[in-house]
């Protein structure tokens, strides 16, 4: 199949998902982001990383307070703002923390279009793979 193809195919399938799922598939990816960014690039080449990766693509939500956790540290303000609860309040107050208020779903989506255009990085892989959980 042609990259352009698979393209087209994965914004098929963001425009396929529901509100929660887009900030879920956001949220996830951009949290990956950050943590690479307080921890530097070098953290992408541990252990560390790679385990930060599959939490992100396979938990729960009570997952993101793992993350935040493995990532940033138990005294981070981010991890303190987190949960071990699995309904959508982690993804939210991640949300909040890491957009302005007043972004909406919709610029979120085509935020996530754009950035699963790309390739090589881990935050782009965790938005693929969710993306791929939610429509399959």
């Amino acid at each position: 199949m042609s990259s352009i193809n698979q393209v087209l195919q994965m914004d098929d399938a963001v425009d396929e998902l529901s509100e929660s799922e887009v900030k879920d598939v956001w949220v996830r990816g951009n949290f990956m982001h950050q943590i690479i960014r307080a921890n530097g690039p070098e953290f992408m080449r541990t252990e560390e990383c790679d385990h930060l990766e599959q939490l992100l693509k396979e938990t729960d939500n009570a997952g993101l307070m793992q993350a935040s956790i493995i990532g940033l540290g138990r005294e981070h303000s981010v991890t303190q703002s987190l949960g071990w609860e699995n309904g959508p309040g982690n993804v939210e107050t991640l949300r909040e923390r890491l957009t302005a208020n007043d972004v909406s779903v919709d610029e979120l989506r085509e935020n996530l279009k754009s950035t699963l255009r790309g390739s090589g990085m881990p935050r782009i892989s965790v938005m693929r793979s969710r993306v791929r959980y939610y429509v399959e």
